[in-house]
């Protein structure tokens, strides 16, 4: 690994409206090694690598390439600067031959015809390089997950590529596969190409990475060589210790009964959820967290009826909702006990279309109606409660939702579970794409209703959100509970290491 820097970046800032994605972040890449970047959900990762890579402009800072200074204003510019991103949904053409894939573009042409005979000589022998014996007309939808990542990176080292950001590519992968995508990955360092790999998983990055960069909460918290630093000592620095956010509160006046009114025992879902044991209480709220993958969407999507479970049961107040395949519980019925805020509100939760008294009356309209036809005026003083109650910023009830801020929706789709009397609220992400100051408003809110014995549980990847506002937390890891913690055992050390070390 050579010690001369290949991509600088010296105090970038990004901020969005209410949320400061960079704060003065300054760090080096050296070429020919693989540079990790690890942190929480919202530590800044993905901010940092669209702007190098073009997607999103910085607001201040500047980024250097071999001591020049560059500005990337779209992914062309990247692209032209040797700057490459390997997305997990990867820019191939499953269709066409590895050849046809690698040449798209920028065919060899003899006399004015394609020549397939050097096109495919040039492929076998760029891979044969990296001692990879395959044909180069074998078409690319036929291939291994790793051998296609393979094919995207040779692709673009044909193109002078200079780095390759790499984001989470192994989550698709499977063991054997991951050997032969890091074994690339090893030789491709001895040409002096850099890779930046951002990874949740710790294993990963001490097997393949030379030095690591930790961001929390869009701040740089530093880089150590990996093997200067153990997995505990990176996790504490992921974890920031030392930085609280003051305004996640716990109320602590809160009475929790200890009456269950939520029992899952056994549930397993497809192959993505394992063995699932726990129980909610009365008026508490349960948190659930784990890395984007883990199964917490799909565990709220089980408790709601969206999914058929394959074995176990959902008990409600004693009673089984939910056995085998038979878990198909009529969700309009005003006896359902559960109201669901899912993750994309947008495509799941609201009708974008339609105004805010109908979205938030839609889950009320056995209340609300009298034989075939609806009581407006009745509709519209609930309506009006909740957008006063909530705050829910709105030049009226009859505005178009979909015109409303993130925020704002958020609020719409809980009125709307809230003017029904649902006695559990499963909240999936109920945080995530809204402003500082809307996220302190929903965790009020989980507290008031917390008040009101209504339980709520709810999903997050934000260890620092769950702990802060939790009587009890979940931490999922594979499809799997691998431990449930009381709030008196609270330790975010614990949690990341729960969450991401096997």
């Amino acid at each position: 690994m050579q010690e001369e820097k290949l991509i600088e970046f010296k105090n970038i800032t990004k901020t969005f409206p209410g949320v400061v994605a960079l704060n003065n972040v300054t760090f080096g890449i050296r070429k020919g090694e693989v540079h990790a970047i690890v942190g929480e959900n919202g530590a800044g990762k993905s901010t940092l690598v669209k702007i190098l890579s073009g997607v999103q402009q910085k607001d201040e800072g500047r980024i250097f390439i071999n001591s020049k200074e560059v500005k990337t204003k779209t992914p062309k510019d990247a692209f032209d600067l040797g700057i490459t991103c390997i997305y997990q949904e990867l820019p191939l053409a499953l269709s066409l031959s590895i050849t046809d894939n690698i040449f798209l573009g920028q065919e060899i042409k003899k006399f004015g015809f394609l020549n397939k005979f050097q096109q495919n000589k040039i492929v076998k022998e760029f891979f044969k390089e990296f001692n990879i014996d395959i044909n180069p007309k074998t078409i690319v939808g036929k291939l291994s997950m790793s051998i296609q990542q393979i094919t995207a990176i040779i692709k673009s080292m044909m193109k002078e590529a200079i780095i390759f950001i790499m984001d989470e590519p192994t989550a698709t992968l499977g063991e054997h596969e991951i050997e032969i995508l890091f074994d690339f990955i090893a030789k491709i360092k001895k040409k002096g190409i850099s890779i930046l790999y951002i990874s949740h998983r710790m294993d990963e990055i001490f097997d393949i990475a030379d030095r690591v960069t930790v961001l929390k909460d869009g701040n740089y918290m530093g880089t150590e060589r990996v093997s200067d630093i153990t997995k505990n000592e990176l996790i504490a620095l992921i974890s920031g210790k030392n930085i609280h956010n003051a305004s996640l509160v716990y109320d602590s006046t809160r009475k929790i009964q200890n009456e269950n009114v939520l029992e899952v025992k056994h549930l397993c879902y497809s192959d993505l959820l394992k063995d699932i044991d726990f129980s909610v209480r009365k008026g508490e709220i349960f948190g659930i967290t784990g890395l984007v993958g883990a199964g917490k969407t799909e565990l709220l999507k089980c408790i709601y009826g969206l999914y058929s479970i394959k074995e176990g049961k959902i008990i409600l107040n004693g009673k089984s909702v939910g056995n085998g395949r038979k878990n198909k519980v009529k969700i309009a019925s005003d006896s359902f006990v559960f109201g669901f805020v899912p993750e994309d509100r947008k495509k799941e939760g609201l009708f974008l279309d339609l105004s805010v008294i109908q979205n938030i009356s839609i889950s009320s309209l056995g209340f609300l109606s009298r034989l075939l036809f609806i009581n407006k005026r009745k509709e519209n003083n609930l309506v009006k409660k909740y957008i006063k109650d909530l705050d829910i910023k709105t030049s009226g009830i009859n505005k178009q939702v979909k015109f409303l801020s993130g925020g704002n929706q958020q609020k719409v789709i809980l009125s709307r579970w809230l003017s029904s009397k649902k006695s559990i609220l499963l909240m999936d992400e109920p945080t995530r794409g809204i402003d500082v100051k809307a996220k302190v408003e929903i965790y009020k809110l989980m507290n008031k209703l917390s008040k009101e014995e209504i339980s709520v549980i709810f999903s997050s990847s934000d260890v620092s959100e769950i702990l802060s506002i939790s009587d009890r937390v979940a931490v999922m890891r594979n499809g799997r509970i691998v431990e449930i913690l009381e709030r008196k055992d609270f330790n975010k050390e614990r949690v990341l290491r729960d969450m991401l070390i096997d």
